[in-house]
């Protein structure tokens, strides 16, 4: 199979805004030897990724042009002959740092930071070493994948590093991004009491149903540091999962037990406190920064989610193309757990009519990739393909196509499956979608590539399958009356149908 040549990404050509984000081409190096070529299906963002589009990091100088974004999950599509931990097909997100394999971090490791330091994910493909990348667990989604490799781990390497969270103690997390929702999912799942503090109720109602056990609105109760101590019996936390800086440091150090640890993270609060030296020697703090975590403790941590089958929390899912909107989202600080963008631009497609037939020809042999679902869309009852047709079959005119420009059903959006070429065959009470997927351009030349993404209002139909082949079109609504074709990794192989 040829390998792909070209990749869409993202760059920012300079720092200060993420105004600056840039959709442009680049070239997609083949693996070396000890490496591995991998399709990005999922990028999440991190608060790390709005400074350095700001140029307000502090660690360190990003690379010229910077690819952004640190975290992924993708599809191996090749690996390099040396490689025998993986292979084509295999599920994997990468580390945040390509070298950070195992042990404490180091200089060198955080030279090799992705979307800072180097190059990041923001991109349709991307060579890494393959000592760098971890498999995903089976139960989730890429999208639910991509926000394990710096927000998990941060948490997760906070919560049991060197002295792990033990059932029966207290944690304090902040607020309810990736981070602390990680950290509360963590404490929980390994025991512990858990204090979530927000400025929403409705956030705090969230952290609540994710097993929080006391919620503190630091609004409505600015010493929330004193119902700290309350609810412990005056004890203090043992840990605290600490993402303000220097706005909330003092508190933390006031609300954690002595000889407690304070897992410092983030500075989203602000501020500045130079009143910190007294306490921390007063409680015997211990104070901890967290810089991600190495691969083995990567691979530690999906063991316990899969053993727990934790699922990450996903706020909002937004196309490639809109990666901009998704960094100002990030920056509104008005979501809960994470911000994601699918990356899917990539399907190639190609699709022609010949009056009575519409033929799908794929120009190389991807074996199967979600390209909308209802996870991806969220809560939304409806998406409006950015561009696509309508094809229409009937018995006077035959095949006709149409530009469309409504809005489908949640539920229509499916699964394109095709592994080599597919033809399907209209009946007149068949509409059939073919979109160019996220791709926003207005109008798309016949030829170039094309998703069949949905369809709805048909009964009947038929699908000719060459080989292994085939196209999952669900009926919409109440009707049910199409059904799941499936074929992909560790799922069951796909159904032969000679209707839907």
């Amino acid at each position: 199979m040829a390998l792909p040549t070209t990749t869409k990404q993202f760059i920012l050509p300079k720092l200060g805004s993420y105004d600056y984000l840039t959709l442009s081409q680049g070239a997609v190096r083949p693996p070396k030897a000890t490496e591995a070529l991998i399709r990005v299906h999922a990028v999440s963002l991190q608060y790390r990724d709005l400074i350095i589009a700001k140029d307000q990091y502090p660690l360190g100088k990003s690379a010229e042009n910077l690819i952004p974004g640190s975290d992924l999950a993708g599809e191996i599509v090749a690996v390099g002959e040396d490689v025998t931990a993986f292979k084509a097909g295999d599920r994997v997100c990468s580390n945040f740092s390509i070298r950070h394999l195992d042990g404490d971090p180091s200089p060198e490791t955080m030279g090799a930071s992705l979307g800072g330091a180097i190059h990041g994910v923001l991109t349709q493909y991307i060579t890494l070493p393959a000592e760098a990348l971890v498999s995903i667990p089976e139960h989730l989604s890429y999208e639910e994948a991509s926000t394990l490799p710096c927000a998990a781990l941060t948490a997760y390497n906070a919560l049991l590093g060197p002295v792990p969270v033990k059932a029966g103690d207290f944690v304090l997390v902040q607020g309810t991004g990736g981070v602390s929702i990680f950290g509360l999912q963590f404490a929980v799942a390994s025991g512990a009491t858990v204090i979530a503090t927000s400025s929403s109720d409705e956030k705090l109602k969230l952290a609540g149903q994710l097993g929080a056990k006391h919620l503190i609105n630091y609004k409505k109760n600015p010493e929330w540091q004193e119902e700290v101590k309350k609810i412990t019996g005056g004890r203090g936390v043992d840990h605290v999962i600490e993402v303000g800086g220097p706005g909330t440091l003092l508190k933390s150090i006031q609300s954690i037990k002595h000889a407690g640890w304070i897992h410092i993270i983030g500075f989203v609060a602000g501020g500045q406190d130079s009143s910190l030296v007294g306490p921390i020697i007063g409680t015997a703090a211990n104070l901890r920064g967290i810089l991600i975590g190495s691969v083995r403790q990567f691979k530690d941590m999906n063991r316990l989610i899969a053993t727990h089958n934790l699922r990450p929390v996903i706020n909002k899912v937004f196309p490639f193309e809109q990666t901009a909107e998704a960094y100002k989202y990030l920056e509104s600080q008005a979501h809960v757990g994470k911000v994601v963008i699918k990356v899917g631009l990539v399907w190639p497609i190609a699709w022609r009519e010949d009056g009575k037939t519409l033929t799908l020809a794929e120009s190389t042999a991807w074996r199967g990739e979600e390209v909308l679902s209802p996870s991806t869309l969220g809560t939304h009852a409806s998406y409006q393909p950015p561009s696509a047709y309508r094809f229409r079959s009937s018995p006077a005119r035959g095949l006709e196509r149409e530009p469309y420009c409504g809005r489908v059903p949640r539920w229509s959006w499916h699964r394109l499956l095709c592994s080599q070429r597919a033809a399907l065959t209209l009946p007149s009470t068949l509409s059939v979608i073919v979109s160019s997927g996220f791709e926003s351009t207005p109008r798309v030349p016949a030829g170039s590539p094309r998703m069949l993404v949905a369809h709805f209002g048909g009964v009947g139909g038929s699908l000719a399958d060459a080989g292994s082949t085939g196209i999952g079109l669900p009926a919409s609504g109440k009707t049910q009356q199409g059904r799941w074709i499936q074929s992909s990794r560790k799922r069951p192989g796909l159904e032969p149908a000679s209707s839907l």
